[in-house]
């Protein structure tokens, strides 16, 4: 290759990656209030994680095998989703949290343990970090087995990371709009800091499932085509530009959808923003920044078009899915955008326009694209 063509190729491989990864692969010096990255050189760990607690109950049938897993956040124990252990030496397998399988070898010897094991991996979605997670565990015969993982541990974060980004899909599975989600993601974790970049979400503690949900978000807004995906630094309670607070506030809104309760009062997240946490986006503070270039704002916006709580003159309660279908591969360029697409369709201003203004503080007519 001559000298001037590579030099040619070069230039062109500089310009189109740094704009990418400067959206979502922010330093701390950006002082990023949600995604960021770290400078540090990665510390590798093990594919291999496991339960910090077992307890087992008698089934009363010694050919009977059960298991159950729980996280435990501070002795409150919450329920996994049910995940299929595979029984290798049976050919056969065993659906957490469900009703107990009989198996054959527990009925010929009694009180014996059965090895399990089970990989962090769907169709959709994997987590990992250079090598996918394995679950295994020592299941006693006729017995109901439990296990319980630490929502702050290692593997307790994978698990929870796996149960938020397997809610995303059965609850999209249920609503008939999964049809998008057209390749497998990778989730790194632990990774060098929390961000989406080329189809991999990155993260550094699972168990801030509003972060773990927003990186997500970022992943599927990204492959649905909702809306234009700007870089810069940014924080939560400033203002930027349009494009930008609408990627970071729907990445948040899909947060939400996921784990707040639709009829939450104070719907707020947990963990994400520390210095302004519990962050409230059904009672945004006065002091952040109005208008439909602050994200936080964004998030309320889009959050009280489908909640079906009633404050103020909020009243529009659109399902998720059909919210979904009119902006499934629109491209919007701004929140504005989505608004006046939706007068455009049909819906009312008189219901459209106290949501805008209770979250923005301004009037829509001054809005522009």
């Amino acid at each position: 290759m001559n000298d001037k063509l590579m030099s040619n190729k070069l230039i062109l491989t500089i310009f189109f990656f740094f704009p990418f990864t400067s959206s979502y692969c922010e330093t701390r010096s950006f002082k990023g209030d949600i995604d960021w990255i770290s400078q540090k050189s990665l510390k590798i760990v093990s594919k291999k994680i496991s339960p910090d607690k077992k307890e087992i109950t008698p089934l009363g049938n010694p050919s009977f095998l059960g298991a159950r897993f729980y996280i435990n956040k501070l002795g409150k124990l919450t329920k996994l989703l049910p995940m299929e252990l595979v029984i290798k030496s049976e050919n056969k397998k065993l659906k957490t949290n469900n009703p107990p399988i009989t198996l054959e070898n527990c009925q010929i010897n009694p009180n014996s343990l059965i090895e399990a094991s089970f990989k962090l991996e769907t169709p959709f979605f994997s987590v990992q970090q250079r090598k996918i997670y394995e679950l295994k565990v020592s299941l006693k015969c006729g017995h109901m087995n439990t296990f319980s993982f630490d929502f702050d541990g290692h593997s307790g974060q994978a698990l929870t990371i796996f149960n938020i980004s397997k809610k995303a899909v059965l609850k999209m599975k249920k609503h008939n709009i999964i049809g998008f989600w057209n390749k497998k993601i990778k989730i790194i974790y632990p990774g060098r800091g929390d961000y989406y970049s080329y189809g991999k979400v990155n993260l550094t503690k699972g168990h801030y499932w509003d972060v773990v949900g927003h990186e997500l978000g970022h992943a599927v807004y990204d492959m649905a085509n909702i809306g234009t995906m700007e870089g810069g630094p940014h924080r939560i309670d400033e203002c930027y530009s349009k494009g930008l607070a609408l990627s970071e506030g729907w990445a948040s809104f899909f947060s939400a959808w996921l784990s707040v309760d639709l009829k939450d009062e104070d719907a707020k997240f947990e963990y994400m923003v520390p210095r302004r946490a519990p962050l409230r986006f059904e009672n945004i503070p006065s002091d952040v920044c109005p208008g439909e270039t602050n994200e936080w704002r964004v998030t309320g916006f889009l959050w009280d078009l489908i909640d079906i709580n009633e404050d103020q003159e909020d009243t529009l309660k659109i399902p998720f899915k059909n919210f979904w279908k009119f902006t499934l591969k629109k491209g919007f360029k701004s929140t504005s955008s989505i608004y006046k697409s939706m007068l455009k369709s049909g819906f009312s201003p008189l219901l459209l326009n106290p949501i805008w203004e209770q979250n923005f503080l301004n009037r829509p007519k001054n809005i522009s694209i």
